[in-house]
């Protein structure tokens, strides 16, 4: 993948950045959905809730019909017993009358009258017993309301019956006592008037004290009966309901199953029941709500991820990779691609393809004209080079002819040493148009051909030559100076090399590399017994010394001579000099360049 095309995937990428755009897009879209899923959720579960309880109330519809007759009988008893107890035959006319209650209706086993203070007064069966103990009555005592109990042995039939009673008042309000009348058990829970179309797991019947009154389903058909701990839920009490208004959640039951439950009062303030449904009958419930809520806008945003993912994919990743391979495909090996399919790509990502054609096709036509014009300049370059090389030999063979017809030995010297100076140019012109390339120079090889043209014409057969120069890769504005300053330094020294006691006169060359930029260039020469110094003759600090201290500031090194008993040591130090340095060097050093040349520094010296 070419450079920079992971990014489309990191946390600056166009896919990252396309994301979380969609994503503040789809925000209000999403919070729309999720409002409007709320409120949907909210009404469903309204209609859930009504619907549980409806089925609740259907359940119990035979049972309620059967407690409120109960009730309607205990209040008409209710008016007619006290004022059969004011009569002096009261006990014997109010049993004989409930009597005839329970004998004459198949609903009531048993009919009673209780005092106020808990003293049963008159019965269907003539008993007349203290019930101020029994818990039930004892409430009622505390509390006068309507109440349904069930005792397991009824005092006619001797099985389980449903005891239903109610306070009786007098025209003036005041508490004369309480009706109670039973019911066989079998009766209350076969009252249901038949099977539902929906059928609960279970139905738990309670009073106004929270004692349940019945819980088990009367539905014959109902195969599924759970026990007790399935029909109630687990952190409510049953008294939480009593006085409430009719209720529908979900919640855990005793055993910890997640099951819906409907509370609804059969006889309000007297008799309640708790209806278990499986989760979700009839349609979504609170427990719903939040997945429901939720899971629609997230799917909506997932699936519109996921579209934009593809259509960003087809569209706009995959032509960009292509771009990028191709870009990179050019950088590399400047191979010109061609043109895609207007159908591969959008009309946009075509056009930036056709400029890049047109650009990249434009910079290869520019490369070639441009390798063509250094092609050329390199040609000149080295004619230049070659011409100036034959002319300076042919400078030389003239100098020959002149020192051959010369009868002054000094003129001999001067002519021969200048000689050498115009041969060692014509070494520096000739290596530069052999060398490949103009704009860098070894400078080993440089100075090795010149100092060995140096040794060959001017040294003594007997001296002994050291050379060790290291690779030095220079710039011709540093190559030439270090060139002309190691001729005249080599130059000078084979001038004054002598042979101390007895030894062969020996020559050092040194170039050497101190670290990646500095570079010492040494030459030394041994003396003659008892040269302690250099001889007094004027060219001895005259025109070798100056052409010296000028190369030294063109180069940029730091010159510094020492002499002992024995050698002479000049050592010139400088740093390898880049493009742009060299090109400030040239701009701050006219002069300097100008006394490069043997004749412009012969003439600073006059």
């Amino acid at each position: 993948m070419a450079p920079g095309l992971n990014g489309l995937w990191t946390g600056r990428g166009l896919a990252v950045r396309l994301v979380a755009m969609l994503t503040i897009a789809l925000l209000p879209i999403g919070a729309i959905a999720i409002w409007q899923s709320i409120l949907s959720l909210k009404n469903a579960q309204e209609r859930t809730e009504l619907l549980l309880l409806s089925l609740t109330d259907q359940e119990v519809l035979g049972e309620a019909r059967l407690v409120y007759s109960a009730l309607g009988a205990a209040e008409a008893l209710g008016a007619v017993v006290p004022d059969l107890l004011d009569d002096p035959d009261a006990p014997e006319a109010c049993n004989r009358h409930l009597g005839e209650v329970a004998a004459h209706t198949d609903l009531f086993a048993f009919a009673a009258f209780v005092l106020p203070e808990g003293l049963m007064a008159c019965s269907s069966t003539g008993q007349m017993i203290d019930l101020s103990r029994v818990p039930s009555i004892r409430s009622l005592l505390a509390r006068p309301r309507g109440r349904v109990d069930v005792i397991a042995r009824g005092t006619v039939t001797g099985a389980p019956e449903l005891f239903v009673t109610r306070p009786a008042y007098n025209s003036e309000g005041t508490l004369k006592g309480y009706v109670s009348l039973s019911i066989p058990y079998d009766r209350f829970v076969s009252a249901s008037d038949g099977p539902a179309r929906d059928q609960p797991l279970g139905l738990v019947m309670f009073n106004a004290d929270g004692q349940i009154i019945s819980a088990e389903n009367p539905v014959d058909a109902l195969t599924d009966r759970l026990p007790r701990e399935e029909r109630l839920p687990r952190e409510d009490s049953l008294l939480d309901f009593v006085g409430g208004p009719p209720a529908a959640f979900t919640a855990e039951n005793l055993s910890g199953r997640r099951v819906s439950f409907a509370v609804t009062p059969v006889v309000p303030d007297v008799l309640y029941a708790v209806g278990t449904w499986e989760k979700g009958n009839g349609g979504v419930t609170a427990y719903d709500l939040p997945i429901a809520t939720w899971g629609a806008p997230i799917v909506m945003w997932v699936v519109s991820l996921l579209v934009a993912a593809v259509a960003m994919h087809r569209q706009v990743l995959r032509p960009i990779r292509k771009l990028g391979r191709q870009m990179a495909r050019f950088a590399k090996e400047r191979h010109l691609p061609e043109a895609s399919e207007p159908k591969e790509m959008p009309r946009e990502l075509l056009q930036i393809e056709a400029d890049f054609l047109a650009m990249a096709s434009t910079l290869i036509e520019d490369e070639e004209a441009l390798e063509d014009a250094l092609r050329d300049k390199n040609v000149l370059l080295k004619e230049v080079h070659h011409r100036v090389k034959n002319n300076l030999q042919l400078i030389s063979s003239i100098m020959s002819m002149q020192i051959r017809r010369a009868h002054s030995v000094e003129t001999k010297a001067v002519l021969g040493r200048l000689q050498q100076r115009v041969l060692g140019l014509a070494t520096i012109h000739r290596n530069l148009y052999q060398t490949e390339n103009l704009g860098r120079v070894n400078a080993a090889d440089l100075l090795r051909e010149i100092i060995n043209q140096l040794v060959i014409v001017g040294g003594d057969r007997a001296l002994q030559t050291e050379v060790s120069l290291n690779d030095v890769i220079l710039e011709p504005d540093q190559a030439v100076p270090l060139s002309l300053l190691s001729a005249e330094a080599v130059t000078n020294a084979l001038k004054y090399v002598g042979n101390p006691e007895g030894e062969p006169p020996r020559l050092w060359i040194t170039l050497k590399r101190d670290s990646d930029e500095d570079i010492r260039l040494e030459v030394v020469n041994t003396l003659p017994p008892g040269n302690m110094k250099l001889p007094e003759d004027p060219e001895a600090s005259g025109l070798g010394t100056l052409l010296i201290d000028a190369f030294c500031r063109q180069l940029g090194a730091v010159s510094d001579t020492s002499k002992n008993d024995e050698t002479y040591r000049l050592t010139a130090r400088f740093q390898v000099r880049n493009h742009e340095e060299s090109a400030v060097a040239d701009n701050r050093s006219d002069h300097l360049k100008h006394l490069s040349t043997p004749k412009a520094a012969a003439e600073a010296a006059e």
